[in-house]
């Protein structure tokens, strides 16, 4: 009872914090500038952001399909997209961030026994995808390393720096942790698999980057729509640094930790508060839009229909082990 209380009360403070950050920016700002700048950015700009969202969402559901098989589950890539798209509905719309990851790992985990493989799958593709963003961010500092002021762009390459070396470094990482714990050891056993099979970790990395490429597109793209100068390596050095503030745990889905990183540096490029407000709340109301076909499938009962012809496709081949 009390797990659940304090579980109640942390879902509060964040959504507190979020509307206390969002009430406090939109106090501070000039409401009729917002408006005027978000009605005048044109539709051929919100779809082509939204599309550049969509196809990041289905990039990303076949790179979990390839961590998947890695791990035994053989599902195809139509079941992984829906089981992908309903998480990341309910990744945005519930106060965890972590709600839709938990409902994907139930949903691949239908198999007997593939429960932890089924979490192993989502810590990976997590993973995977925070390392690509770090990556892209590394890649952008060295194309136009004066594009952040000192020391913004040495966080940025040291994160990618160290991403690519704990990509090298992991297997040792989590042998030593098996072998510090061993009463343990059964359960993290299948965590050095993917480097067992180097193809996989070179195939979900590089669509890491190209995911969080489209995701920088699709800020970029209303940046355009709003008149902005700023070039597309800008955004992608400035949206690790960004992201990193919202993997506090102290928000929902990150709203108002994100304005006000998006005010913070784009105000160092002489953007005005509102503008950072209107392309931070715009990007995340596309994404929010994606999102929301998840909800469609889920309501749809897509998803239950899918499993029940899971076990008529899955082939007959055993688990990696």
């Amino acid at each position: 009872m009390k797990q659940k209380l304090l579980e109640y009360l942390k879902s509060f403070l964040r959504i507190a914090i979020s509307l206390g950050l969002l009430f406090f920016f939109f106090k501070t700002a000039q409401i009729d500038k917002l408006w005027d700048t978000f009605t005048k950015i044109s539709p051929a700009f919100w779809i082509f952001s939204f599309f550049s969202v969509l196809i990041l969402q289905f990039i990303s559901s076949f790179r979990w399909e390839i961590l998947g098989k890695c791990l035994g589950f053989h599902l195809g890539w139509k079941r992984y997209m829906i089981y992908y798209f309903v998480g990341m509905f309910f990744n945005l719309f519930l106060p965890t961030s972590i709600g839709g990851d938990v409902i994907k790992a139930v949903f691949l985990s239908k198999e007997e026994k593939g429960k932890l493989r089924a979490i192993y799958s989502i810590l990976a593709d997590r993973g995977l995808g925070l390392g690509g963003m770090f990556i892209l961010g590394g890649i952008a500092c060295i194309i136009d390393f004066d594009a952040v002021p000192y020391p913004f762009n040495l966080i940025t390459l040291s994160a990618a720096g160290i991403t690519i070396i704990g990509l090298f470094i992991a297997p040792v990482f989590f042998n030593l942790i098996a072998e510090l714990i061993p009463k343990h050891r059964e359960k993290i056993k299948f965590l050095p698999i993917f480097w067992e099979h180097p193809g996989v970790i070179l195939k979900a990395t590089l669509l890491s980057i190209i995911i969080q490429l489209f995701a920088n597109l699709c800020v970029w793209i209303i940046s355009l729509g709003m008149g902005l100068k700023l070039s597309l390596t800008y955004y992608c050095i400035v949206y690790p640094l960004v992201s990193l503030l919202t993997l506090l745990p102290i928000s929902l889905s990150g709203l108002g930790v994100r304005e006000g990183g998006f005010i913070y540096f784009l105000g160092l490029q002489n953007v005005s508060a509102e503008n950072a407000l209107v392309l931070s709340l715009g990007s995340f109301i596309v994404q929010a839009a994606v999102c929301l076909i998840g909800g469609v499938v889920f309501m749809l009962g897509l998803h239950k229909r899918e499993h029940n012809e899971l076990m008529e496709d899955i082939p007959a081949e055993k688990p990696v082990s």
